[in-house]
């Protein structure tokens, strides 16, 4: 079985999205969280690691699923479903992704919504967390 296996953080230096693999790397007496990705872009025998130092509080994994535009659903993530507000979560109790109704007690997994057509991504707790109050949606 092949799957995707990627992650995001939020960038320290401009706040943007950096994509690929979580890493910490102690420098003096301080530990960094980065995310690492290859760029091949030029040739396959001159990889270049592309680091970016992130917040790691926001360092969310992929979870192989994607809204009905095809956009990719990391955890944090806050996408509607048929007029119902949903955050991605990992559960521990049944090891998998979860998706918690925002403003009710529901939740159920994520594969319940896997290509759905009314799944829509409309933000993430990091950079919109106005959408987890009543208010905004």
């Amino acid at each position: 079985m092949s799957r995707e296996i990627k992650y995001r953080g939020r960038r320290l230096d401009n706040g943007e999205w950096a994509y690929g693999f979580p890493c910490r790397i102690q420098e003096d007496d301080s530990t960094y969280s980065w995310i690492m990705r290859e760029d091949t872009t030029r040739h396959i025998a001159n990889v270049t690691k592309v680091i970016h130092r992130v917040d790691p509080d926001t360092i969310g994994q992929y979870t192989g699923q994607t809204d009905a535009h095809r956009a990719s659903l990391y955890e944090g993530d806050i996408f509607e479903d048929d007029a119902v507000w949903y955050q991605i979560v990992w559960s521990e109790y049944s090891g998998g992704w979860d998706c918690q109704e925002i403003h009710g007690t529901d939740s159920m997994a994520l594969s319940e919504f896997a290509n759905c057509s009314t799944t829509f991504k409309q933000g993430d707790i990091y950079t919109t967390p106005e959408l987890l109050t009543p208010s905004t949606n």
